[in-house]
This record gives structure tokens, sequence and C-alpha cells, in this order.
């Protein structure tokens, strides 16, 4: 996987948005690129939305594509768990 630090990513409506890219990596056991990322917003609570894909890298472009599995979910959880941890006693 090419790794740049922002990825532009295309919204629902139709809007792009640059996101910071906090991590990537490759699985594999699945075969697959994931990508965690953030826009940086802020939800009710006052956290960071983090954001996790499937990062497909072709000869035709890059896309971002759902995770679909719960095993998957479970994986990328775990990893922004110990990103989280980490980030929280580097500061201490």
């Amino acid at each position: 996987m090419n790794y740049h630090s922002t990825i532009l990513v295309k919204r629902a409506d139709g809007s792009e948005v640059e996101c910071d890219i906090l991590a990537a990596f490759d699985c594999e056991t699945t075969g697959k690129s994931y990508i965690i990322y953030t826009d940086n917003e802020l939800d009710e609570n006052g956290n960071t939305c983090l954001y996790a894909s499937v990062f497909d890298e072709s000869e035709d472009g890059s896309r971002l594509l759902e995770i679909e599995s719960e095993e998957e979910w479970q994986m990328v959880d775990e990893l922004i768990d110990r990103m989280i941890d980490a980030a929280y006693n580097a500061e201490e």
C-alpha cells in the first residue's frame, strides 16, 4: 500500500473532504488492506470521529470499501483501542 498522510474521501452527498490517515495496514488473514482515518470533526460528546475502511488499490486507482464482516470490525476496533491506549500513556 502506498502511504500518504492524508486521503481525499468522497462523502455520500458527493462532496469531498481531506482526512488524516491514522493507521494503514495489511492483514495476511483476510488478504486486504485497511485504513483508519479522521476528518477531525467532533461527535456530540466531544470525541474525534474515526472511520475505517478496506483500502483497495488497483490499476484503476484507489477506493475505500466498506468493512463487511464482524471479524474485520473486531480486528480494527482492537487496533483503535491500542492506539488510544498508547496516546493516553504517552501523555502521562
